[in-house]
């Protein structure tokens, strides 16, 4: 599961790269108004759904995350600091 996570995280970022390079280009195509090889509402519409993707790809990281902390899976260095077995069990 922390692979799954590390993965979705890396996912992301290309998302976001991609999103971010392909609605630069769509705008910058719009602005100087020439034909170009790629529509820029074809870009827009990719650079959008990227950015869709990159959403649900952290989320599953997070919801990784969060099962992997309710397991008490201490294997991931941010369970292992933030977590307190104790506190649970004194109760």
């Amino acid at each position: 599961m922390a692979l799954f996570g590390s993965f979705s995280l890396i996912l992301a970022l290309v998302l976001c790269v991609y999103t971010l390079l392909s609605g630069a280009l769509a705008l910058r195509q719009l602005a100087i108004a020439r034909p170009a090889r790629f529509s820029p509402e074809r870009l827009v519409e990719t650079s959008r759904r990227a950015g869709i993707a990159s959403f649900i790809a952290v989320t599953a990281a997070a919801l990784a995350l969060v099962y992997l902390s309710f397991t008490d899976n201490f294997s991931i260095d941010y369970i292992l600091h933030h977590s307190n077995r104790g506190a649970a069990e004194g109760l």
